[in-house]
Parts: C-alpha cells; structure tokens; sequence
C-alpha cells in the first residue's frame, strides 16, 4: 500500500511539473529610458499592463545597460546619469532587491552574465582609482569575488562567452583583437587577430553582434556618397576558427544574429544626408527586415513593413520564430511584430516614446 501511494505521489509531482512547464508563459518587459515599462503577453502579443521601475528615473542606454539574469530572476539595470550605478530588482515583480554597491565616474556600464557558471561581471571607471576594472560577482548571493584591472576593453554586443561559461572572448577596439580569457581568474588564454580575418583596405569592417562563441562580421567597402553600398556579411565561429559563406549585397542596415545563430536578420535602411553632404543626419527605414540563411549564405526573403522613417531591431522572441521592431507609424510609436518564418507581420502595437529595451522572462 505504501509503495502504491509513493508511485502516485511521484506520479503527481511529475504531472504537476509537466503542467507548469507546458502552461508557462513568455512575457516582455519594453522598458524606456525613463523608467517606464510596458508588460506585454510575448505569445499573444499584447499589452498586459504599464509599469515603473522603482528608484530609476533614468536608465542608462549602453547596450548591457539592462540585462536579466533568468536563473536567479534578477534584473539588473545602470541608471543615473553623469555618475550610474546598478540597481538589483526582481525579474517577475519588479520590486527593487539592493544596490549592488558601484558609483562610476563613466556613464559606459556594461554588465556580463556567464552562463553556467552563476557568474556576473560588471565593467565600470573607479573614480578614486581613475581606472577601468572588471568586478567578478556570484550572480546569485550578488557578492563581489574579485576585481581585476585589466584596461579598457569593447563590451556589449561585441563579447561572448563559451557554451560552459568558462571562457569570455572579449574584443580589443585599440588592436582589433578578440582577447580569450577563462572566466575566474581572468587569464589570458589566446588572442585572434580581426585584421587577418576582415578586410581591412578600402573596407570599413567591424562587428555586429555575437552569441554563442559566434560573431557576425560586416564589412562596407569605401564609396563615393552617390554609389550604391557593398556590403558583406559573414559568421566567425571563435571556437572552431572557421568563416560561414560569405553575403555580398546592397542591403545596409543593423543586423542581428538569431538566438541560435543559424539566420542574420538584416533591416535595410538608407543614409540621409546633410545638404552639404558633410555627415549622415540619420538613417531611414526602407521597409524591409531581411532574412539570411548563415550555413548556406543565402537569402530566405524579406519581410515589408511600413514606418514613418527610422526603425531599429528591440528584441527577438525566445522560441527564434518572432522578431521585435520598434519605429512610428503615422507619428506614433509602435511595436512591430513580424513572423520571421512565415515572413510577414503579425501586429502593431502603440508604444511609449523613450523605449530602448525589450527584456524577455518566463512565468
């Protein structure tokens, strides 16, 4: 009788975990650099509710300015404005858990999640030092392990880490090299020169995003005002040391890598020039969110869309079949919702002005 009642007890605990995972939700949060955010229903797509980050009036809006940590259900965000600092909230309340203790002397605050390894790591200017340095913390406990003054490095979308979390490939702006360091005593490891992978003469080559030890490389061949773009795009995997096929078009615009690093989302925009053709005033949205196949290098198709004049790329949705853009259309902001697998727009959603995050969770 007693192991029958353990097999049914057992049995419902697995049915149980079985239910909460089939019936979780994905949920956004669209926050703005001032504070505001907006809760959306990431599967239906709609608005759920309009809400405040507590204690943040002003977000900083580097690109690791706002970061979850979805294991521990911590958000992280660097507000203030000439001297930031982070703040510590919970991910699915919003409700504010602690300061994690940095007042830096520049604005440029990026923040690190190591996967695997419940590692944080958070690069700020230490005004009494007048320095650069990288704080290692324990991710869950939010404790300072160590500090390491390094130099000054490019964060952000330009850095990556190994599928373990032992590794952190951390790209050199000064020398164009990605520099390999292990991630708990900050060792270097190895370095790869950028220069002898890009094109460096006649081109402007750099990187546009990374994931998963991957990098997406864009290279723009130097022409006249009045000549069409050539642009080439390609993936370097970091780890195998090997470059996808090569794509060579006149689609020039922000690109994307998917979250699983097998598409490049490419939004095709035009420079606007000033009338003496001295510098780009900004860059217009042609309408087109374009979809690439990296393995093969070739085109999967676009999809058409229509915004007032400037767009940006705000987030993809966890399950890769869904991109997020954010632009005006007729004057007022909105949230696109475009199927890049059926290749077309699903939604528009209105939006607030000041949104520059899209933050991704489950409940």
């Amino acid at each position: 009788m007693n192991i029958v009642k353990l097999i049914s007890f057992s049995l419902m605990l697995i049915l149980v975990s079985y239910t909460q995972q089939s019936f979780a939700k994905t949920y956004a949060y669209l926050i703005g650099t001032d504070g505001k955010v907006t809760k959306i229903d990431a599967d239906a797509d709609t608005i759920v509710a309009n809400l405040k980050i507590e204690k943040s009036s002003y977000v900083q809006s580097g690109e690791t300015s706002v970061v979850a940590d979805k294991m521990n259900n911590h958000l992280f965000v660097v507000t203030g404005r000439l001297t930031p600092y982070i703040y510590v909230y919970d991910l699915k309340k919003l409700k504010f858990i602690k300061d994690i203790g940095i007042e830096s002397a520049n604005p440029d605050v990026d923040i690190l999640i190591s996967p695997n390894r419940n590692q944080l790591f958070i690069n700020w200017f230490v005004k009494e030092k007048g320095g650069w340095v990288y704080d290692l913390y324990d991710a869950e406990s939010l404790s300072r392990i160590k500090r390491f003054s390094v130099g000054e490095f490019v964060w952000g979308p330009k850095t990556t880490f190994s599928h373990d979390g032992g590794t952190i490939y951390v790209y050199n702006g000064a020398t164009d090299k990605i520099q390999i360091y292990e991630t708990t005593n900050f060792t270097l490891l190895d370095s790869i020169d950028l220069n002898t992978i890009w094109k460096t003469n006649g081109y402007l080559s750099g990187i546009e995003d990374s994931i998963n030890e991957k990098i997406l490389i864009r290279e723009t061949k130097i022409v006249t005002q009045d000549s069409p773009p050539e642009v080439t795009y390609f993936v370097y995997d970091l780890k195998t040391k090997t470059s996808s096929p090569k794509i060579i078009t006149i689609v020039a615009g922000e690109a994307k890598l998917s979250l699983d690093g097998a598409k490049i989302f490419i939004h095709d925009e035009d420079s606007i020039w000033s009338e003496d053709k001295s510098y780009v005033m900004y860059h217009k949205s042609l309408g087109r969110l374009y979809v690439y196949d990296i393995a093969t290098g070739k085109k999967w198709g676009f999809i058409q869309f229509t915004v007032d004049r400037e767009s940006d790329i705000l987030g993809i949705h966890p399950n890769g079949n869904k991109v997020y853009m954010k632009g005006d259309i007729q004057g007022n902001r909105s949230l696109i919702v475009m199927d890049v697998v059926k290749l077309q727009v699903l939604k528009t959603l209105r939006i607030s002005e000041n949104i520059l995050f899209m933050i991704f969770y489950e409940e």
